[in-house]
């Protein structure tokens, strides 16, 4: 009898463990003891095939290699040579020239002119800058009168028609201002101490005078030895008296 029940148990026994390797409850002798029941089956999958190296072409660098997930960075900009200096060509700046020049004041500046500015003084030198030159001053107790400074052939006198050419002079710059006197109120010339001499004999400027005083009108010219181009400016500076006062220039190249 005991060995029925014995025998019993032992089949029982034996039936539960072939129930459980059924279902997989107790692992099956070989397999891994982390494996899930309910874990899907996996493939292992191949590995991508190696990128192909391209060979640069003859004389040419090889092209860097750049992962494909690099950011890519924008080009650097391209650096540029600086333009060239645009250099002037040598000899007479652009303000020398042949040509005439005339300012005309504007009612604004013919209001500024009163009483008539009185031309007080013409001083002259030469120099040698710029490949040389001759300057002609015309000096004025007040602001500057209009004028006008051209090439002619012959230096006509205001009011009387006369020539009245600067002596010595092959080619003559007459010059022209207004409203200008060159003497006061009571008629007495302003010019008696000039400091240039009438022929200073210079290597373009040989001689000038002062021909004409008429009518707010006073004109003025330069005896050349040869045409040249000229360049005129003016000059500011304070009198005495702390009023402004301007000086005309007139340079002649040598």
């Amino acid at each position: 009898m005991k060995k029925l029940i014995l025998g019993l148990t032992l089949a029982a026994i034996a039936v539960v463990v072939l129930a459980l390797l059924a279902f997989n409850v107790i692992p099956m002798p070989g397999s891994s003891p982390n494996e899930s029941a309910n874990a899907p089956a996996t493939s292992a999958l191949p590995s991508p095939p190696d990128a192909p190296v391209l060979e640069p072409a003859q004389g040419q660098p090889a092209a860097p290699i750049v992962p494909p997930d690099s950011p890519v960075s924008a080009p650097s900009p391209v650096a540029t040579s600086p333009a060239p200096q645009v250099t002037k060509p040598a000899g007479l700046s652009p303000d020398w020239s042949t040509a005439s020049r005339e300012y005309t004041p504007n009612e604004a500046a013919l209001n500024k002119l009163v009483p008539t500015p009185i031309m007080v003084n013409v001083r002259c030198g030469t120099h040698t800058q710029e490949g040389g030159y001759d300057r002609t001053v015309f000096d004025f107790n007040g602001l500057m009168p209009g004028y006008k400074i051209e090439y002619v052939q012959q230096v006509i006198q205001d009011g009387s028609g006369n020539t009245t050419n600067p002596p010595g002079g092959k080619y003559f710059l007459n010059v022209t201002f207004t409203p200008a006197d060159a003497h006061y109120t009571d008629g007495t010339s302003a010019l008696k101490s000039k400091e240039c001499s009438a022929t200073p004999n210079f290597p373009a400027l040989r001689s000038h005078n002062v021909h004409s005083d008429y009518e707010a009108h006073v004109g003025a010219a330069l005896g050349l030895g040869h045409k040249a181009p000229i360049r005129v400016g003016a000059v500011d500076k304070t009198g005495p008296d702390g009023k402004p006062r301007q000086s005309l220039y007139i340079d002649v190249h040598h």
